[in-house]
């Protein structure tokens, strides 16, 4: 009779959260399996599942279902000629999918099946990894230029060039600049500017690359770890982006006093929480490792001495600062990032001594 015996609940609510988890698993190894083949290589023109499976030695019948859930997702465009289904690659497929491409997304993609590594390996939860943060941030600013290439650099420099006091600066510290794009694209679009990428050395290596890689003028690169050493002075603008420093009030007071009275604080900042499922799992993933040298938070991106947002403002204005303007990066880019992040620009107006905060009117 037990066996008779219906649950309390029903495992509808079960069934569809895992069918749904299944289903988005098995495209996202799909996806790895089409680059990894180079089917969008083979896709720049209109071809039926035959002539692809014959040039890349696939099965036939798997090419097929597979081309068919790539139409299904919007990364294949399709249509019947003369009794024949073919298809080709859509536009996102040939901006940043295709391995020639300027705009190639790869990278962050091979860095994400990496990154679910972690995931597969239970063992994680119980037993953190200690890894080295140079050998760390200097995987990660790759990832990060590829990525920010692909719509955010061009957007935040387009927002950044509507400022006066970008139009007049002649020196710019791009702290914790990582891969030095942002400083690339500042220079070219103020040629009087003079940027100074400052990070760690064996960042400042892959910094160097993309400066020959793109030509960079007037863009220049400053070894040294900004917790700890001098970042120098008389700055117009001090851009930080992604940088956890960036909401170090210890950080933020060497920002100030490396800044001209005028100067501007660009910070683009992610101000994690715990709202929803992303956060969550991306709060997770951060507390996978350790770091040898800092001690991080139990959120995602911050460190020991990280301030949240509404703290993170009034410390501005306590030590000198105006905030002219707090804008969320998903309004400049344009579409929804699922992360909280902003752009505060913020002009110094004062000099902070011994006493407090002296304003100065110019």
């Amino acid at each position: 009779m037990e066996l008779l015996k219906p649950p309390e609940v029903s495992p509808k609510e079960l069934y569809h959260l895992l069918q749904d988890l299944y289903t988005k698993t098995r495209l996202l190894y799909l996806l790895r399996s089409a680059i990894d083949l180079g089917i969008f290589e083979h896709l720049e023109d209109f071809k039926t599942p035959k002539e692809v499976a014959k040039e890349i030695g696939c099965d036939e019948v798997l090419l097929e279902h597979t081309l068919e859930a790539l139409n299904k997702i919007g990364l294949l465009d399709k249509k019947l000629e003369d009794g024949d289904t073919l298809y080709k690659n859509s536009k996102i497929v040939q901006l940043y999918l295709k391995r020639d491409s300027q705009y190639s997304y790869l990278t962050p993609i091979k860095s994400m099946f990496k990154r679910l590594e972690h995931w597969r390996d239970g063992d994680v939860l119980r037993n953190k990894m200690v890894v080295d943060e140079r050998e760390f941030f200097s995987e990660v600013v790759k990832v990060m230029a590829e990525e920010c290439k692909c719509w955010e650099l061009q957007k935040t420099v387009e927002y950044l060039s509507k400022f006066e006091e970008f139009k007049r600066a002649k020196k710019l510290l791009d702290i914790g600049g990582g891969h030095g794009l942002y400083s690339i694209g500042f220079s070219m679009v103020n040629k009087d500017l003079k940027c100074y990428v400052f990070d760690l050395p064996g960042v400042v290596k892959v910094t160097e690359y993309y400066i020959r890689k793109y030509n960079g003028k007037n863009v220049f690169t400053i070894e040294g770890d900004f917790y700890k050493d001098d970042i120098g002075r008389d700055y117009d603008i001090v851009f930080s982006s992604y940088n956890p420093g960036g909401r170090d009030p210890v950080i933020i007071e060497k920002i100030y006093r490396a800044l001209k009275v005028g100067g501007l604080f660009v910070n683009k900042q992610s101000f994690p929480t715990s709202e929803d499922i992303g956060d969550i799992l991306d709060n997770i993933e951060w507390n996978f490792f350790e770091f040898k040298g800092y001690k991080k938070k139990k959120f995602r991106y911050s460190f020991e001495r990280s301030l949240q947002f509404q703290d993170y403002i009034r410390f501005l204005e306590e030590i000198g600062f105006e905030v002219l303007e707090v804008v969320s990066l998903e309004d400049i880019l344009g579409y929804d990032l699922n992360r909280d992040t902003k752009i505060v620009v913020a002009k110094k107006v004062g000099d902070k001594n011994e006493g407090g905060v002296q304003e100065v009117h110019t």
